[in-house]
Parts: structure tokens; sequence; C-alpha cells
């Protein structure tokens, strides 16, 4: 059975849009991964300071704020409470 031009082609555009979502489904990973640390390590900080006393009060705005930041949302609550007295 020859193998003609077409079979070739089409072999290396599968290849290729194979490699390229590979690439797109561990970027992708790598971002989420570093997405979650950061969530967590923020959660893990809010109750660090609530255990040694901050009481940094636990409601939507705070938990949404460190959900979506992170650790630069835990400063944020801590520059909202102690200079602007919100919580």
């Amino acid at each position: 059975m020859p193998v003609g031009i077409e079979t070739i082609s089409a072999y290396a555009i599968m290849g290729f849009i194979a490699l390229a979502l590979i690439n797109i489904m561990l970027k992708s990973v790598r971002r989420m991964s570093i997405i979650i640390i950061n969530v967590l390590l923020g959660g893990a900080m809010f109750i660090i300071l609530n255990i040694l006393g901050m009481k940094l009060t636990v409601n939507i705005f705070t938990v949404s704020a460190i959900g979506l930041l992170g650790i630069p949302g835990v400063v944020l609550v801590i520059i909202m409470k102690f200079i602007l007295g919100v919580w």
C-alpha cells in the first residue's frame, strides 16, 4: 500500500494539533495549580492570623477577597481592618 503525500500531511497536521492541545492543557494545569496553592496559602494565613489574635471577621467579603486573591486578599483584609477601620 503506497503512502501518498495526503497521508503524510494528515499525520503531520494531526501531530501538530495533538502537540498544541497538550501544550495548552499543561499550561492550564500549571496556572490552576499556582492559583490553588495561592488560595490555600491565603486561607492558611487567614486562619493563623485569627489564631494569633488578629480577629479578622469571616464574612462574604473577606472570604471572597481571600478566595479570589489568596495572600494579597489577606493583606487587603488587614488593610481594610486596620487602616480603613471597615471590619
